[in-house]
This record gives structure tokens, sequence and C-alpha cells, in this order.
């Protein structure tokens, strides 16, 4: 299968796309490379791996990357409550518009699998998180809206709308 990998030089990425060739797959990786890279450095002498240099809120690059893939895996994020209080405005630009502009331009036909820290779920003493979990809206935020893990459930040509202020679970930075 012909892979698409956001954030794919991430902490995931990085062991997820050696096992993605090991299994036969092509693997495009589009990430920006904030956070170095250097664990894909053992894919690149695989001719079924390819990296993009590239940042999943920008319109082009993203038309680009999505050019013959058959399904995407979004990793792209701005992860945990602490480099999203840093950087507000990086995480809702990757967490939110980032899976929104993905979503938008992504072809019917392909795949999208989407994932997704436990921030999302707040802190949970004695408990355990399944996909019935409710995300804990962060009482800061006045507007939530829904975050982008419903976004995907909607078919291809349905694109997220817009909402003046997303919710900390929708940016994934929910302090825990």
């Amino acid at each position: 299968m012909r892979l698409l990998v956001t954030g794919g030089a991430g902490y995931v990425g990085s062991t997820m796309v050696p096992m993605l060739l090991d299994q036969g797959h092509r693997v495009r990786v589009l990430d920006t490379l904030k956070f170095g890279g250097h664990g894909l450095l053992p894919c690149c002498p695989n001719r079924f791996f390819e990296l993009v240099r590239g940042d999943v809120c920008d319109p082009a690059t993203v038309k680009s990357a999505l050019e013959g893939v058959e399904a995407i895996i979004h990793l792209a994020a701005i992860v945990g409550y602490p480099a999203c209080k840093k950087e507000p405005q990086l995480a809702q630009a990757v967490n939110v518009d980032g899976t929104a502009n993905l979503l938008r331009h992504r072809k019917p036909d392909q795949r999208f699998l989407f994932a997704s820290t436990g921030s999302i779920y707040g802190s949970i003493p004695d408990y355990i998180c399944n996909e019935e979990t409710p995300a804990r809206r962060s009482p800061s935020m006045a507007r939530p809206r829904p975050p982008p893990s419903r976004w995907c459930s909607r078919p291809a040509t349905a694109s997220p709308t817009a909402s003046p202020r997303p919710s900390a679970s929708a940016t994934g930075c929910a302090s825990t």
C-alpha cells in the first residue's frame, strides 16, 4: 500500500515507518523535521521510502504529499500540555488546522487514520480510557468545537467547520 505518514519523523512515526517498510509498504513521510528526524536515517536507503520536508498546515505541500497515496496515517502534532502551553498558536495550527487541511485535501478513496494522545481525556485517576471515554473540555476555553477525531468520521467530501476558539481537547493539549 502507498502510505503518507505525517509527523513520521517523530517519536511514534520513527518507530512505525521502519515497520511499515518492512511489511512492504511504500511510505512517504511529511514532517517539518523541527525535532530532528535522525530516527529515519536507516530508512533512507530503502527504495520505498520518501521524505518530504514540509508542514501539514501548508495546502500546497499537503496536496503534493497526498498525490498517489492510498492512505494517510496522521501523526503530526504538538503533543502534551507543556508544549502546547509554551506555543499555543503552533499547537492550534498543527493539531487543529493541519488536521483540517489534510481532511480538506484528501480524495474520497484515501483512507485516513487519525492518532491522538491521551491528553484529550485529561486526568482520569483509576480509570482506563477507551473509544467511548469522553474528551474533557478545558474550562479556560469558552467556545469549544468538535475535536479533530470527530471530523475524521465524516466522509472525505465533508470539511471541518471553522470555529473562533477550539477547546483544549481539540488541540490535544489538555492538562493532565
